[in-house]
């Protein structure tokens, strides 16, 4: 799968915990929105084990039809990679107290 560009609209809940007797947030849950502002190329490779007469229909159907697949099948790779995000930035979180944070709503 190939954009070159996609909005992605991530609205977080912050939850406080103590940690070495400083407060420190960590982000405990989120909504994930996405949209993509350009064309999603997705490539299948050895698709029907490489019988094009069978793969070439469905590659047009999904070149055609991308705006409509991408809710089926871009939602979980996108949850996956937000989950990635949401981690580091947990990581992040943990490392740095909220009175040394300032957050710009």
């Amino acid at each position: 799968m190939k954009t070159e560009k996609v909005k992605l609209t991530v609205k977080a809940n912050l939850q406080k915990f103590n940690k070495n007797g400083a407060e420190h947030y960590k982000i405990a849950t989120y909504d994930l929105k996405f949209n993509f502002i350009e064309q999603l190329f997705i490539e299948f490779h050895n698709l029907f084990n490489g019988d094009n007469t069978k793969a070439d229909p469905i590659r047009a159907i999904i070149r055609e039809s991308w705006r409509d697949l991408v809710p089926e099948i871009g939602k979980p790779i996108i949850k996956e990679l937000a989950d990635i995000v949401i981690a580091a930035m947990n990581k992040f979180l943990a490392g740095l107290p909220i009175d040394e944070l300032e957050i710009i709503a």
